[in-house]
């Protein structure tokens, strides 16, 4: 290259230096120009807000046109939002709708996808957002406004209409039916929901005058704001500087609503303030009617009583009472208004009335509100009948009413139609007129015998009169049974309303049903039949004394569990924290028990009840008990037994009350009989079992004299060997008859075939029980079987039960259908559980070889254990149940490996304890058994397991050794009917409590396979150990801007 050209293209380089400089200048200056642009508007961004606006929520739509308006403005904002997913648009949808209305069940109609979501929209709008359809509602609306306005009574102050023509008119804007457009159409609706006064003031404005239809809608609703914008003005001003009387002197005024006040305010609390009685209110009192205004008036003065409510402590300007005279509808009671005129009478008082015609004024009863507990009214019970069926009210017969009366209440319930409307004028107690206006009804009613049918027309009422005791038991029951009288009215005749009065049989028709026999009772009450049965009338006398007991059973439930309702079923299998919880208490029962007993005079022991800390003092019973022992005792008269209880009672008083404690002062000859009768007592009863009749001698004649040196007494001696029995019953004279089921503990005890049963009573269900939660628990609660035999049978309605808390039953709910007719083919089966027998003696022969297998097995709906007696001897292999548990499973759903495992915990427990209660066998070698492998595999790996599985392997495996857990097939498993439930044929059929028949073979030919668990479900329930990870990665961020975008080009050739 020569030098010319190198020069021209150093020049040229230069150059572009230069001007590659130049412009990177200018583009560094116009960068840091944006950042700080940038920074300020951020730094002003964020001084503009610095709390945090509360949640917006939104609004629920469900299928209301007045409601599709707001809750279209706000979802629409979702709607148009393009960052949110369709799907998810949908889910927000659901969410804004109603349950249960027909907003929700159209857009749960469309299947949750992406897709579907603006059909929904689409289907949402056409049915509930058509603008012409919200149009109309809004249109209609006024016109609801203008006729309610002119048939409204009460004023409607201007602000709260003008609010609610603007919302109307608002909404039809936003719909585009603007002023100018509908003016003419909306302008007479508006005009005409303002009052008579506002109106002459619209006339009166200038804007009256504007003959344009366009701006004449306008000029009236701006006319509408200045006039409420007046209003608030001209309140401020006279609210502003006003001085209100001293608020805690009014306070202290009003009066303290107490529950006795509420007791107290049927009675009179205060003299008459006109004629100073007690007997009547001052609004109710005669003597007034007699005086004019200003006489009554003044009377008020001097006693200093508000003229409105007649209580003294205020004037009538600071009272508070809303009453309301039914004469001229002004604030006071009947008795002060201007327009009654007195007029003396010697028969009645009446008011003169010139207003009576126009009285709205409605009364709610038709009899006196008093009711005296002492006079008995004529009631009964009768049966309506109706298109619906029958239903039993209570009837009261007046003959003081020209017309029968029935409560709208019972007009619903039976569905009459009305026949005709008529007013009438009732003149009440105290000459008070109202003028009212009534339906007539065509009643069809019969006795509650339903012997006799009739109907009648009646009026419907609101309410007849108040409560009316019924005629409850007294003196007189006996009486009238004797009489062959049959009172219906009496609560337990009646499914609701037991006090409420629902049919006035009045004068019309109440001559017709009397029969004329009329009973006069000893009490001073008076029986009178009717065709409708017999009623109760007239005055108890003052000597008539009735005293009320009352016998409250309570059902406490402290968890949801329905398996903690049968504390039978946790026998032996009671979790170690709640056992502990149990030892406590008995311990400091025992210790309390050992320092307070003592030796009386006459050797018989002596010991303080066991009363709790802190226990409230306990209440008198003596009058109830005295009155219990006499009924008892008159039954026994009846029953011709009373001399039968007269010698018990005499031998109880010759040989001492039996007591259960204290054996330590046996002479050391008997050490052996008082170790085996102290462990043989439960309660009051003696259950021992020996060897050999020479045992059973002794043992009897040994423990009678160990008792005996505390007065206590053994008697009623049973037992299987009938010849020493028969010995027994002839040197007692108080042994009891031999038997063939002795009730033992519960159980029925066969001594012929020493064989032992369940009690089952027959009591079938019958067809008109209804079947309940209650009554399903008071069925299960009749099966008594501490040992389990029955365990898969009592399974079923402890599901039943569970399913019955799902549904959230209430205890005197009907069941539905299913549940019910499962409970009702269970019941009825119940009775067959008297063929079920096992075997009392399971040991065998002495030199038998014994050994307990566990079975645990669990279902979805529960978990369950049997162990059975294995023993082995020279006649064969025999197995009998000892022992069964079966608890339903929690409510809540957990894997059906977690209740495999806690019906591997029960079996423990339960093993530990049959292992202490057959201790005198020795050291018996113990196999369980199982059918689930995960559960196996938790219990021999020591491995850590999640909490709930870890606790529970490590309660089994510090209570057994991991090779004593053993695999069976599930076909092969005993525990699994106790797991599923199963009819009492199948149980028979099946003989359960006999074992399988694979445990009768050899061992070497018992269920043996290797483990195979469910590699998931074992690895989910394994501990999970949480690794942390530090990393520290240096970046560098560039910051892009859109200024820097337009020179990446020249920055690549910065260093040319």
């Amino acid at each position: 290259m020569n030098p010319a050209d190198l020069d021209a293209e150093t020049f040229a380089a230069d150059e572009y230096n230069k001007k590659f400089k130049r412009i990177n200048i200018i583009f560094r200056s116009k960068s840091n120009n944006r950042e700080e642009s940038d920074n300020s508007s951020s730094v002003q961004s964020i001084s503009k807000r610095k709390f945090k606006l509360p949640l917006l929520e939104l609004k629920k739509f469900g299928g209301e046109i007045k409601d599709w308006l707001p809750f279209w403005g706000q979802f629409s904002k979702i709607d148009s939002d393009p960052n949110i997913d369709e799907a998810d648009k949908l889910q927000y949808l659901i969410q804004a709708t109603l349950p249960s209305t027909r907003a929700r069940e159209l857009v749960e109609s469309f299947p949750p996808s992406k897709e579907n979501y603006h059909k929904a929209i689409d289907s949402l709008k056409s049915r509930f957002g058509q603008d012409d359809l919200l149009v109309e509602f809004y249109v209609r609306e006024l016109l609801k406004l203008t006729i309610s306005m002119n048939s409204r009574d009460k004023k409607v102050k201007l602000p709260t209409l003008y609010d609610r023509i603007e919302t109307q008119l608002r909404a039809l804007e936003s719909l585009g039916v603007t002023t100018e457009k509908y003016a003419a159409m909306l302008f007479p609706l508006v005009e005409s929901c303002l009052s008579e006064e506002v109106l002459r003031a619209w006339q009166r404005n200038n804007s009256f005058n504007d003959k344009k239809e366009e701006s004449r809608l306008g000029n009236l609703m701006q006319f509408l704001k200045n006039e409420v914008e007046g209003e608030e003005r001209i309140n401020l001003a006279m609210k502003g500087f006003s001085v209100k009387d001293n608020p805690k002197i009014y306070l202290l005024k009003k009066p303290m609503h107490t529950a006795a006040g509420l007791f107290a305010g049927s009675q009179s609390s205060s003299n008459c303030a006109f004629c100073n009685e007690k007997n009547h209110e001052s609004k109710n009192c005669k003597l007034a009617l007699n005086l004019d205004l200003q006489e009554k008036t003044t009377l008020l003065a001097k006693k200093k009583c508000c003229y409105r409510c007649f209580k003294t402590g205020h004037m009538v300007r600071q009272c508070t009472n809303k009453i309301k005279c039914s004469q001229c509808q002004r604030r006071h009671y009947n008795v002060m208004c201007p327009e009654l005129k007195p007029v003396v009478s010697t028969g009645s008082v009446k008011l003169v009335d010139k207003a009576v015609e126009n009285s709205n004024e409605k009364f709610n009863t038709l009899a006196n509100p008093t009711c005296s507990a002492d006079v008995l009214l004529q009631t009964l019970v009768v049966y309506l009948y109706g298109n619906d069926g029958s239903f039993p009210v209570r009837a009261l017969i007046d003959t003081g009413s020209q017309k029968s009366y029935i409560t709208k209440e019972a007009v619903s319930k039976m569905s009459y139609e009305p026949i005709r409307a008529e007013d009438m004028i009732h003149n009440l107690f105290g000459g008070v007129e109202s003028k009212q206006k009534h339906h007539l009804y065509k009643v069809y009613a019969s006795s509650f015998q339903k012997d006799y049918h009739c109907s009648f027309e009646a009026y419907d009422q609101e309410k007849i009169c108040i409560d009316i005791p019924t005629a409850i038991s007294g003196p007189w029951t006996k009486e009238i049974e004797k009489k062959g009288i049959f009172l219906s009215d009496k609560e337990a005749c009646l499914d609701y309303s037991a006090s409420s009065v629902h049919l006035l049989i009045g004068a019309d028709i109440a001559g017709k049903l009397f029969t004329g026999k009329i009973v006069n009772l000893s009490c001073g009450l008076v029986a009178m039949e009717t065709l409708l049965e017999w009623s109760l009338m007239g005055k108890l006398e003052n000597e008539v004394k009735n005293d009320s007991y009352m016998t409250v059973l309570s059902l406490h439930v402290n968890n949801k569990s329905i398996s903690d309702l049968w504390s039978l079923d946790t026998l032996g299998i009671l979790d170690t924290a709640d056992k502990q919880s149990q030892m406590e208490i008995e311990k400091e029962t025992e210790k309390l028990f050992l320092n307070s007993v003592k030796q009386n005079e006459d050797g018989r022991y002596v010991v303080s009840l066991p009363w709790l800390e802190d226990h409230p003092v306990l209440p008198s019973n003596k009058g109830l008990s005295e009155k219990r022992l006499k009924n008892t005792v008159d039954r026994i008269k009846n029953l011709g037994i009373l001399r039968d209880y007269e010698n018990v009672f005499e031998d109880w008083k010759k040989e001492g009350a039996t007591l259960n404690h204290l054996l330590d002062g046996a002479p050391d000859c008997y050490k052996m009989t008082a170790q085996h009768l102290q462990k043989s007592m439960y309660v009051d009863n003696c259950v021992a079992s020996v060897k050999s009749e020479a045992d059973l001698t002794k043992f009897i004649n040994e423990s009678r004299e160990i008792m005996a040196l505390g007065k206590f007494e053994l008697r009623g001696w049973q037992h299987n060997s009938f010849e020493s029995l028969r010995d027994n019953c002839n040197e007692s004279q108080n042994a009891s008859p031999i038997l063939q089921d002795i009730p033992v503990l519960g159980l029925l005890w066969n001594i012929e075939r020493d064989t032992l049963k369940i009690d089952v009573r027959n009591d079938t269900q019958s067809k008109s029980v209804k079947v309940t939660k209650r009554y399903i628990l008071s069925k299960c609660h009749k099966i008594f079987d501490p040992i389990g035999i029955t365990a898969p049978i009592t399974l079923i309605p402890k599901i039943l039960l569970q399913e019955t808390w799902k549904i959230k039953a209430n205890w005197d709910d009907i069941l539905p259908e299913e549940i019910a007719h499962k409970f009702e083919k269970w019941d009825r089966q119940l009775h067959q559980l008297n063929k079920l027998e096992i075997p009392r003696w399971i040991q065998g022969h002495k030199n038998s070889k014994h050994s307990l297998h566990v079975f645990c097995d669990a279902s979805q709906q529960a978990y369950a254990t049997c162990i059975f007696l294995r023993s082995v001897n020279q006649q064969g292999v025999t197995c009998h149940l000892v022992a069964a548990r079966s608890r339903v499973a929690p409510l809540k759903s957990i894997s059906i490996s977690r209740l495999e495992l806690l019906g591997c915990c029960i079996g423990l427990r339960l093993a530990k304890t049959i292992c202490t209660d057959l201790e005198e066998l020795g050291g018996i070698p113990v196999y369980y058994w199982s059918d689930s492998m995960n559960c196996l595999y938790w219990i021999k790996n020591g491995e850590q397991w999640a909490t709930f599985v870890m606790n529970r392997v490590k309660e089994i495996r510090s209570g057994s050794e991991p090779l004593q857990w053993n695999y069976v097939p599930g076909n092969l498993n005993p525990a699994d009917l106790p797991s599923r439930g199963c009819s009492v044929n199948t149980l028979i059929a099946r003989r359960w409590w006999e074992g399988p028949a694979w445990l009768t073979e050899e061992e070497g030919l018992w269920p043996i396979s290797n483990l195979y668990p469910d590699k998931n479900v074992v690895n989910a329930e394994k501990k999970k150990s949480v690794v942390t990870s530090l990393s520290s990665m240096a970046t560098q961020i560039a910051k892009t801007s859109a200024v820097k975008t337009e020179f990446i080009g020249l920055m690549r050739y910065e260093k040319l």
